[in-house]
């Protein structure tokens, strides 16, 4: 059975769940609790911030698109034996891209044994954009639901377990998904630039075949003005404008291919130098 807002209320009121002071009323919801992102015991931007530390002093937390952080929770939990819990990013959050990389159970007595016990929850912003929030603000969500048999399984501090865990790592960072997202734009700007090549090279193949079949008109022209004596009749009648006409086409053609190909030429090893 899963807790619904007077109940949960009640486990509060008697010192259950969270740590008296530590827990606002506005919070409860009708079957769940808001959780709070602290500005303390938590990984950004590849840097620990102790609990309980006034290290960090910026205004908003923020999550940079493609990277991993760790946040915790003001709320500090003292879970009695008969309730788990079902841990969850609240919709104005997850729309934005806050993903969990985290298990979502809270098992039966967790914090007993620690007095400043809070939650440690690692996400990622597979988003486009900044995620940022105040600290203070309400990012996570938790239900209650009743358990049987729950046997109490006391463990070290969550806090040490990560920094333990940290300790392993070469790059606390986390910035591989940013690493993958530029390899990836470049393989998409050299595809780009292999296709654009390809199509030049064809334009270019198009373009000297039209400059070839100038070059054979002009030479057919230019060989009968030049015998005109001996053309046949056509060409002194109105054959004769026809004549012309093609002429006129071919120098045109001839300008164009030289106009283009300078162009072409010009654009190549501007980008070539860039």
């Amino acid at each position: 059975m899963i807790l619904g807002k007077k109940e949960i209320r009640k486990r509060l009121d008697n010192e259950e769940i969270f740590r008296p002071y530590t827990w606002v009323p506005e919070s409860i919801k009708e079957a769940s609790y808001a959780l709070r992102v602290a500005n303390d015991g938590m990984v950004v931007g590849g840097k620990i911030y102790e609990p309980d530390s006034s290290d960090y002093t910026s205004t908003f937390i923020e999550i940079e698109p493609g990277t991993i952080a760790i946040l915790s929770t003001i709320e500090r939990l003292c879970m009695p034996g008969n309730l788990v819990g079902k841990l969850g990013i609240r919709l104005d959050y997850a729309s934005k891209g806050l993903t969990g990389l985290m298990g979502i159970q809270v098992d039966p007595y967790y914090g007993r044994n620690h007095d400043s016990e809070r939650l440690y929850i690692k996400v990622a912003n597979f988003g486009n954009e900044t995620v940022k929030f105040s600290p203070g603000e309400a990012v996570f969500n938790i239900e209650f639901s009743e358990v049987k048999g729950a046997s109490a399984s006391y463990k070290t501090s969550t806090w040490e377990r990560i920094k333990k865990s940290l300790a392993n790592q070469k790059h606390i960072d986390w910035t591989y998904m940013i690493q993958v997202k530029a390899d990836a734009q470049e393989i998409k700007s050299q595809v780009f630039r292999d296709v654009d090549g390809v199509r030049q090279g064809y334009q270019s193949v198009v373009m000297f075949g039209v400059f070839l079949v100038a070059i054979t008109i002009l030479g057919v022209m230019l060989t009968l003005i030049l015998n005109v004596r001996e053309a046949p009749n056509w060409v002194t009648n109105t054959g004769w404008i026809a004549m012309m006409v093609l002429f006129f086409v071919a120098v045109i053609a001839i300008v164009g291919f030289v106009t283009v190909a300078g162009i072409v030429f010009w654009r190549t090893a501007k980008r070539h130098s860039n």
